[in-house]
């Protein structure tokens, strides 16, 4: 599967505004990697019990 991603080079200009943080891949200036921003923010997610949405509830 694959998704769409944009290639935002660091540091953003002054008022710049990311429109889909979800699809960044931050290239730093200098570093030959590049940080996704989606899969960070992925694997960081919070998924105890308490905080997802009860599949039963909804009806």
């Amino acid at each position: 599967m694959s998704r769409q991603y944009e290639e935002v080079r660091m540091p953003l200009t002054e008022g710049a505004t990311l429109l889909h943080p979800e699809r960044a891949l931050l290239r730093l200036e200098g570093i030959n990697s590049r940080s996704d921003i989606g899969q960070i923010c992925y694997l960081r997610r919070d998924t105890s019990s308490s905080h997802r949405r009860d599949e039963l509830s909804i009806s």
